[in-house]
């Protein structure tokens, strides 16, 4: 993984483009937005953007593709298709902050990403900040009198891709020698630049910074010390995005745990599958057909009261190190239902619990990006007498036993139960699943303390651990199995 910022004023191309200023304020804490700065967000969009009296606005173009605008003096490049892709990150996970002091966003933050989109017109990505007029004065005063504004965001990247030869790099140590030595050259025999090809961008914060001419001159000062004035004077090198992150001392990961390996490897199988969902292909392959078949049939209804009330009396750990050694993953409703106290029916009309639906189709791909507090990583561990390990069901053997053979016949994700299940289900004519979940009245049950955003990463950490505890119990996981636990967060209440 490697972080670093972008200075969208360090492009020049991008900043003429833009007429010469990348930022504009928007509108005064709580006047409306009298003109847009460009055509990108529509009016119905620009009134949905109008900030409260404690805010004030400003659109800010934060960067162009490369097929456009080339690489940046930083020698990153970001792809047209990654920036449309991966643009909503900025608004996901990113607040805004000064000097990226962003371990915090309550006590540092001074303010918050409102919107961002992509302008195909312009090839660019702009973004709205709302910054607290009070916490985010300064920068208020110096927009609302125009003088100079300097802004950078961070991202993380999986890996760099060489330009010149596809290499990528997990780090700047593996880098090939084409950004090793010639960052942001052009390359005679390739008849190109050398740059950082950024494909898989997570941004998360978004920064004031001091001007550029002084930022540079820190940044040398920083490199090499104040006494070695003949390698300053020497130095030509590009600063890479990386080296601004380590300067700038960015908490690159505030919120993020460290997931371990068997975690992280599965979590990027099911965040790739859910790639594959997103852009479900319209052929007849056996993997497309099995899908399509799953989620029409794949699972049979809710956890009953009984199996709920007799589930909570079972330590977690071994609840959850029963369910994993059926391969049992608990459809979202009974989920919520067992981690909030509310009923089967009270969290089938819940309305975050209804908000939370529409996060679970991109939760792994919001997991990969930090989108989710660090205590959720190991609440929903397994744990049997010995861990987990040894394949015992852990736990006194009482009323919960009764209830696992029926649950898992409903709620495996191995494969051969749950094609027997969407045989059988499949063949009644006119069935489905999803029959009658649409609830015919909303109510609000707002005591249970969970918002939306925390019970789908929740939900999606509970399947990360289940799929890790299965693991280590010697069940081989295949595609189906991770296929059916995207099934179930593709259907909805």
């Amino acid at each position: 993984m490697i972080e670093k910022l972008i200075f969208p004023d360090d492009d020049d191309a991008l900043v003429k483009m833009a007429g010469g200023q990348v930022w504009t304020l928007l509108s005064a804490p709580g006047e409306n937005i009298k003109s847009a700065a460009s055509d990108v967000f529509s009016k119905e969009a620009l009134s949905s953007l109008v900030p409260d009296k404690d805010h004030f606005a400003i659109h800010l173009v934060a960067m162009g593709d490369q097929e456009t605008y080339g690489h940046n003096k930083n020698g990153d490049g970001f792809p047209k298709e990654a920036l449309v892709k991966y643009h909503d990150t900025f608004v996901k996970n990113g607040h805004f902050f000064r000097e990226h002091k962003n371990r915090n966003a309550d006590t540092q933050g001074i303010g918050i990403v409102k919107a961002s989109a992509y302008n195909d017109k312009m090839r660019r990505v702009e973004i709205v900040v709302h910054g607290h007029i009070k916490k985010a004065e300064e920068e208020f005063e110096m927009a609302r009198d125009g003088k100079p504004l300097s802004f950078s965001m961070s991202c993380r990247v999986p890996y760099d891709i060489c330009s010149i030869c596809n290499n990528k790099a997990k780090s700047a140590s593996a880098y090939c020698d084409h950004l090793k030595r010639n960052m942001g050259r052009y390359m005679d025999g390739h008849e190109k630049y050398a740059f950082a090809i950024n494909d898989k961008p997570t941004f998360f914060d978004i920064s004031r910074v001091k001007n550029p001419a002084d930022r540079i001159a820190h940044f040398i000062s920083y490199k090499f010390g104040e006494g070695d004035m003949a390698k300053a004077a020497s130095f030509d090198a590009p600063i890479s995005g990386e080296d601004w992150a380590r300067f700038y001392g960015v908490d690159l990961s505030p919120e993020l745990p460290l997931l371990d390996s068997s975690r992280l490897a599965i979590l990027e199988k099911l965040a790739a599958e859910e790639e594959w969902v997103s852009h479900l292909p319209e052929d007849n392959s056996p993997k497309t057909l099995f899908y399509k078949q799953a989620k029409e049939a794949g699972f049979e209804g809710q956890l009953t009261e009984e199996e709920l009330d007799t589930f909570r009396k079972e330590s977690p750990g071994n609840l959850f190190h029963k369910l994993a050694k059926r391969g049992c993953l608990l459809p979202f409703e009974s989920f919520c239902s067992y981690i909030t106290g509310m009923s089967i029916e009270e969290a089938t009309h819940d309305s975050q619990v209804k908000a939370a639906c529409a996060l679970l189709p991109d939760i792994f791909k919001s997991i990969t990006s930090g989108a989710f507090p660090k205590e959720l990583e190991d609440m929903f561990e397994p744990s049997g007498c010995c861990g987990g390990s040894c394949g015992c069901e852990g736990g006194k053997d009482d009323d919960v036993q009764k209830f696992m053979d029926s649950v898992a016949e409903r709620f495996s994700c191995r494969t051969e139960p749950a094609k027997s299940r969407i045989i059988r289900i499949t063949i009644k004519a006119g069935s489905s699943v999803l029959e009658g979940k649409k609830p015919t009245k909303i109510d609000t049950y707002t005591d249970h303390g969970w918002s939306a955003d925390i019970l789908a990463g929740a939900y999606g950490m509970y399947k990360l651990s289940t799929f890790k505890a299965m693991k280590s119990m010697g069940q081989d996981l295949d595609d189906s199995q991770f296929l059916l636990a995207l099934v179930q967060n593709n259907l909805t209440i």
